[in-house]
């Protein structure tokens, strides 16, 4: 598949490709029924007293907010389904990335094989003067993907 069917076939899906000088970006609407149904859920997780708040580890600064991992046990039906979706939009990524780097007419064919896994998975509650700037992240992967889900305006 070219490069230019796959990102067609990505906005049907409505992904939207970003590009870079040699990187490229996903901007994706999930709905604003699927952020309404899952944030009482993430709120419940922010209030949480067994949550950890990491916000001093940010490389921004939360002043009001809070940086918590989701541990394993604090997912819930809604939960499973984000990070389904997420993992469903990083393998959309990956596989745009290999036709990209590798092209439909080399020898490795553009062709992605594998799965995408989350390997952590983080809110941040971002209040007013909070900030969190654009930054790397070290991953389990070599692939380092990272996002960002806004749940509300």
């Amino acid at each position: 598949m070219n490069l230019e069917r796959y990102d067609e076939k990505l906005k049907k899906s409505n992904i939207w490709v970003m590009p870079f000088t040699s990187q490229f970006m996903f901007d994706c609407f999930l709905g604003k029924n699927f952020a309404k149904d899952i944030l009482p859920d993430i709120l419940n997780i922010l209030r949480d007293e067994n949550s950890q708040n990491y916000s001093d580890q940010l490389a921004g600064q939360l002043i009001s907010g809070k940086q918590i991992q989701i541990k394993e046990e604090q997912y819930t039906p809604k939960i499973n389904k984000l990070k389904d979706v997420i993992e469903d939009i990083s393998l959309s990524y990956v596989k745009r990335w290999f036709e990209l780097a590798y092209g439909s007419g080399t020898a490795h064919g553009g062709s992605f094989k594998g799965r995408v896994k989350l390997s952590e998975f983080w809110i941040n509650e971002q209040l007013p003067n909070d900030y969190n700037p654009l930054h790397c992240h070290s991953t389990k992967s070599t692939s380092g993907l990272s996002g960002v889900i806004y749940l509300k305006e």
